[in-house]
């Protein structure tokens, strides 16, 4: 009966996990030490207040897995503007679940002079109903039965293929969601943070990361619904042919970044320091500062002109 789970179903306040202190935690998959600290609510950022000038959204790389705090985008864009900051992201999340976090954050802190948005794609969150649904991302049943209060799981986007014939329950959202019904709801909130931020007079700003929308989607949506793209920004560090990705890393950084040579050597450079048991680790602040330097440039030309 629905009743009996209301209160996973229930969306009441998606910042309301508190922690007791902020605390600063280590990720077992870091080849090398990297901190991050969390502030009371559980984000890797200052603690939350009325009058921060601007708030980001975004999943892990936003977060900066395997980064130290100060070589992530979010950082190196907020001190090449001289602004003060608040990071929602976290990793594995979607749009809509981030977005979801936003609004309860302007009822809480009130608006941000500028939002600044990287988003995947492809990305659900779903509600874990016990013996219903449960989630490919957290698929040991034991962890998420000691996290109830948590109202929502995110589904990851991976790529699993053909769909199954058959399923059984707990049925795994993303063996039978497909593409497609995902980036329907991503697209409606989106847009719906778009129109908010216009009529509240807030500067937004956003991306997504995933190199299967640029240009390949970006393209198709402009040539019926440019409206869409109202505030995006078609990043140049991934804006590259489709094909020009054989036999180069998943996150283009190997061959296509030519730049800041200065830095090669580091070893958090190409790839961030979470390589340990992980098939692709996230981006090095190579491509941090890519993003960073893109979101400043758009934001400075688009506010002067």
């Amino acid at each position: 009966m629905i009743e009996d789970d209301l209160d996973r179903i229930y969306i009441t306040d998606f910042l309301e996990s508190k922690i007791s202190d902020p605390k600063t935690s280590n990720h077992k998959q870091d080849f090398m030490p990297v901190e991050y600290s969390l502030n009371k609510f559980g984000f890797r950022s200052k603690e939350f207040e009325a009058g921060t000038k601007m708030l980001v959204l975004g999943c892990s790389h936003t977060f900066g897995d395997g980064l130290p705090y100060d070589q992530t985008w979010p950082y190196l864009l907020a001190k090449k503007m001289g602004v003060s900051y608040d990071n929602l992201a976290r990793g594995g999340e979607s749009s809509i679940s981030q977005i979801i976090k936003a609004f309860s954050y302007f009822e809480k802190f009130g608006n941000p002079d500028i939002l600044v948005a990287l988003f995947p794609l492809y990305r659900m969150p779903s509600v874990y109903v016990e013996g219903k649904l449960a989630s490919a991302f957290n698929s040991n049943q034991d962890q998420i039965r000691k996290f109830k209060e948590k109202s929502m799981v995110e589904n990851i986007d991976i790529e699993l293929g053909e769909f199954a014939m058959y399923s059984k329950a707990p049925h795994v959202p993303e063996s039978i969601i497909p593409k497609e019904f995902s980036f329907f709801y991503e697209a409606a909130f989106i847009d719906m943070l778009r129109q908010y931020c216009k009529t509240n007079k807030i500067k937004l700003v956003w991306s997504i990361w995933h190199r299967e929308y640029m240009p390949h989607l970006y393209e198709k949506i402009n040539s019926y619904y440019p409206e869409r793209h109202d505030n995006y920004l078609a990043m140049e560090c991934f804006n590259y042919p489709y094909e020009s990705l054989r036999g180069i890393d998943n996150f283009l950084e190997y061959n296509l970044l030519d730049c800041h040579n200065e830095n090669r050597e580091h070893p958090l450079f190409y790839k961030a320091a979470d390589t340990l048991g992980r098939t692709l680790p996230h981006w090095g602040f190579h491509k941090h500062i890519h993003v960073a330097e893109n979101f400043y440039n758009h934001i400075k030309l688009t506010t002067l002109n």
